[in-house]
């Protein structure tokens, strides 16, 4: 028995140490090669240690919200701010009253102005000294071309009682009329407006003077408007359409067309003459063809015959308004007339003489 104590005496110390050294074995690192029966346990231990929050890591966490807390301003800054901005607060309070008085003596400098530009004389304004009595109102008409309240229509397709001549041989049909012979109105006329609408046929197919030729005879046909297919039938100039016959072709060849209808819109002032019959004032002209001004206040020579050179001869101051004929099948239709030789003769006339007045006296004496 002490021979089997004695030999198992060794191995009992030996294995009381293994057991003494087991658990300071335990707290080594993973990578103690001389541990290999832990390094199975350790995984599960790590996951363990993961789980838990490590309490260094989270009093560093807690640093940053203590550090993010913002700094106690500095306090003499502090009290730099508020004095500065007393200092400015005491500024403009002491600079409104200086403000107020500034801003009444600037209205009271306003209204000494106004004072004195109130004695000032005021400039009289210009007037005429004419009692003019006031225009009569007129309707215009319903649509362009359209007679106004206050004209005279001479034709309006349905007939042609308003003139004088060979009228049978007139055609009419549709609201127009086919020129057959020379007519001329019952009533005569003077200083007026007068509005007309033509048309030269697409089957005249004659040349220069021979197409659409027909004319508006003003004062009894001594001065005469041409009416002609002007669109590309050339003529000589101041006999085309819209010429002042023998005088004065017009500005442009406000032509339609052939086959298409044409308005004149022509403004006369008829010439005035003294007893003696020697000229007082020549006649005037303007023409609008088609809405284009082709004639602007012309000043006609006298009478636009086709054999002689313009003249005047004392005549009426109205005569009839008269529609040549020339052969060929011209239409006509929507004739009005404006009498306009009343008021505004007269006031023309008396314009005239004191222009020539003031002419007279601008003259130096000699």
């Amino acid at each position: 028995m002490r021979s089997l104590l004695r030999f198992c005496r060794p191995a009992l110390i030996g294995s009381l140490c293994c057991l003494w050294l087991l658990p300071t074995l335990a707290d080594e690192p993973e990578g103690n090669a001389e541990q290999p029966q832990n390094a199975a346990e350790k995984p599960e231990a790590s996951a363990k240690d993961a789980a838990k929050p490590d309490a260094a890591k989270q009093k560093e966490m807690k640093k940053p919200a203590a550090e993010s807390k913002p700094a106690k301003p500095d306090e003499s800054n502090e009290s730099e701010k508020a004095e500065k901005s007393a200092d400015e607060k005491s500024k403009k309070t002491s600079d409104k009253p200086a403000a107020a008085k500034d801003g009444k003596t600037a209205e009271k400098a306003t209204a000494k102005k106004a004072s004195e530009e109130a004695k000032k004389p005021r400039p009289v304004p210009y007037t005429s000294g004419i009692n003019w009595a006031e225009p009569e109102k007129v309707d215009p008409g319903s649509e362009a071309g359209a007679p106004p309240s206050d004209a005279i229509v001479l034709f309006d397709g349905s007939n042609l009682d308003a003139w004088d001549g060979d009228t049978g041989k007139w055609s009419l049909q549709d609201g127009y009329g086919i020129a057959g012979s020379m007519i001329r109105t019952k009533q005569p006329f003077g200083d007026c407006q007068l509005h007309l609408e033509f048309q030269c046929p697409e089957e005249d197919t004659g040349k220069g003077q021979q197409k659409g030729n027909n004319g508006i005879g003003l004062m009894d046909a001594k001065y005469e408007i041409q009416v002609l297919d002007s669109h590309t039938n050339t003529t000589y100039f101041d006999g085309q359409a819209a010429a002042l016959y023998k005088q004065h072709p017009p500005l442009v060849n406000a032509s339609r067309p052939t086959g298409q209808w044409q308005t004149y819109d022509i403004l006369f002032t008829a010439p005035r003459f003294y007893d003696d019959g020697s000229l007082k004032r020549p006649a005037y002209v303007t023409v609008l063809h088609n809405g284009v001004v082709v004639q602007l206040n012309y000043e006609l020579k006298g009478t636009t015959f086709f054999m002689t050179p313009p003249s005047y001869e004392k005549h009426p101051e109205k005569l009839p308004l008269v529609l040549m004929y020339h052969g060929d099948p011209v239409r006509f239709r929507n004739i009005w007339v404006r009498d306009l030789s009343g008021d505004a003769g007269k006031a023309q006339l008396a314009s005239d003489d004191a222009e020539k007045t003031a002419q007279s006296m601008s003259k130096p004496a000699k």
